[in-house]
């Protein structure tokens, strides 16, 4: 677990969604990420230093990242993972920055397939 910055004024878990909120919670929605989002750039732009603004965006990344992969595959035993990569991955988002993903499955090629491809 990477650490998080602690600033009291500046509570991240006030406007992230949970992991463990369910699939139907409308703090899951687009529009709340967007809200949550609107409120980190206010926020900075009314003095939050520039490591907690991106140690903030990460993490509310993280948290919407993790609750749609959750409702979405219902279970840690789906044999899915999702891997951030770039910005997100260095826990460095800024307000620009884009997500990358990489979503790993387990390798379900037959053994015979895979001699046959040299």
């Amino acid at each position: 677990m990477i650490s998080r910055v602690n600033a009291p004024e500046f509570s991240v878990y006030s406007l992230m969604v949970s992991q463990s909120r369910r699939r139907d919670d409308p703090a899951s929605s687009p529009a709340s990420f967007r809200e949550a989002r609107a409120r980190l750039i206010e926020r900075h732009r009314s003095g939050t230093g520039g490591l907690v603004a991106v140690a903030s965006l990460s993490d509310l990344y993280d948290a919407t990242v993790s609750a749609s992969f959750q409702a979405t595959t219902g279970s840690a035993e789906s044999g899915l993972a999702v891997v951030a990569l770039g910005g997100f991955g260095r826990r460095e988002m800024c307000f620009a920055s884009d997500c990358d993903l990489m979503i790993l499955a387990p390798d379900t090629t037959p053994q015979t397939a895979e001699t046959g491809v040299m």
